[in-house]
């Protein structure tokens, strides 16, 4: 796991055990800087079907002044509309519920259209790390 990884997964253990329901593609990020969504089940390879709870999609929005203080993420930016930005990335996570482990692909290879260097990605993440006192333990 980056050290990228590290801090996402910070936030999104965060979120997830703040929701009491899994609702699709509701904002439930626990700072104003960046939104994260449940994305869905895995597929079932018995069914075909996309309801394998033992593994759930999350997606995260980070902006590119995401790391800036005070800055809230546009309400207008939403887990549908995200790619018409220039300026947003979705990062995909995968949280496995029997092993309470997180996956995250190579996010930054795995976009289209990345909108900032991973310079800045690690910039604002870091940025974020340091604004909200993770303890080096947790990320």
């Amino acid at each position: 796991m980056t050290p990228n990884d590290e801090i996402l997964e910070y936030f999104l253990e965060i979120a997830r055990k703040r929701q009491h329901k899994l609702i699709l593609d509701k904002d439930i990020s626990p700072i104003d800087e960046i939104k994260i969504a449940f994305n869905g089940y895995a597929e079932n390879p018995l069914t075909g079907m996309f309801d394998d709870e033992d593994s759930e999609s999350y997606m995260t929005l980070i902006n590119e002044d995401s790391g800036i203080k005070d800055y809230t993420f546009p309400e207008k930016i939403n887990f549908i509309n995200y790619e018409e930005f220039t300026d947003t990335i979705c990062i995909y996570a995968w949280y496995e519920v029997k092993s309470k482990k997180w996956f995250f692909g190579d996010n930054l290879r795995l976009a289209v259209n990345i909108p900032f260097s991973e310079k800045t990605f690690t910039k604002v993440l870091q940025a974020l790390k340091k604004r909200y006192f993770i303890k080096k333990r947790d990320a």
